[in-house]
């Protein structure tokens, strides 16, 4: 969810340096399309999301940045968690 939902906000520097401005823009708008259809509740999410990656794979298109941004955010929280259970456990 948060990839969708920063890709719908953003531009992924890393496609618009490689296949440039308009192929990123284009990504983003589909990112918007799913997150709409998440935000009403449709399941067709899912398959427009399948759709895409499909596209985005054939095309050679890798949202990269986007993807370092979320395993990033991902990374610090696991490491957050661990560092106040280990707190948590000295105490």
């Amino acid at each position: 969810m948060a990839f969708i939902t920063i890709g719908s906000q953003t531009i992924d520097t890393l496609i618009a340096r490689k296949k440039g401005y308009k192929v990123a823009m284009k990504v983003k708008k589909e990112m918007e399309k799913i997150l709409s259809l998440i935000k009403q509740g449709s399941q067709f999410w899912r398959i427009y999301a399948e759709l895409l990656d499909r596209e985005l794979r054939a095309s050679q298109i890798n949202p990269g940045s986007i993807a370092d941004i979320v395993a990033t955010a991902a990374g610090l929280c696991v490491a957050m968690k661990a560092m106040e259970r280990i707190k948590g456990a000295n105490h």
